[in-house]
């Protein structure tokens, strides 16, 4: 069961999504989602909706790939704040940055992005390092962290393939 509840003197949940399964760049450099990665995506993003998972707002990085990902789950979870386009959510994008705008953050929070990105935002959260790979990253995942006091914990972690 994924915990919804905040842990007393918590502040703040985030939702670190990979994007769907995308077609690759000889493809079409565009790079669209795949039907298994739209699939994948709406099972991740109905999970999340029928666990009473909520955030404020989708923050993106603006690639056909997040964006898309990002339409799907809104349609389920439905953000007060909407989506936006960030930059610094790109793949090889600084972690710093991204940390910065996160400490002025209040409210629950998605971000839909790339790899190697989104894992070293993890790690950094969770150990201060960037370069020290905890979690596996796939297409479709969703990793939440949840900050208690002046830390970061990990609440749970979903891929697309526990829901096959």
């Amino acid at each position: 069961m994924i915990k919804k509840k905040r842990k007393e003197g918590s502040s703040l949940k985030l939702y670190l999504v990979q994007h769907g399964e995308a077609l690759p760049g000889e493809v079409d450099p565009d790079r669209p989602l795949t039907p298994q990665g739209i699939i994948s995506l709406r099972r991740i993003a109905r999970v999340l909706s029928s666990a009473g998972i909520s955030v404020d707002q989708i923050w993106h990085s603006g690639k056909r790939r997040a964006i898309e990902s990002s339409v799907i789950i809104q349609e389920e979870l439905m953000p007060s704040g909407g989506i936006t386009k960030m930059s610094g959510l790109d793949p090889k994008a600084e972690v710093g940055p991204f940390l910065n705008e996160l400490d002025r953050i209040e409210k629950d929070l998605m971000i839909v992005g790339h790899l190697p990105f989104l894992g070293k935002a993890a790690s950094c959260l969770l150990t201060g390092i960037e370069d020290k790979p905890l979690v596996i990253f796939q297409k479709g995942c969703v990793l939440c962290l949840e900050k208690v006091d002046d830390h970061w914990e990990i609440v749970f972690h979903i891929t697309p393939d526990l829901l096959q």
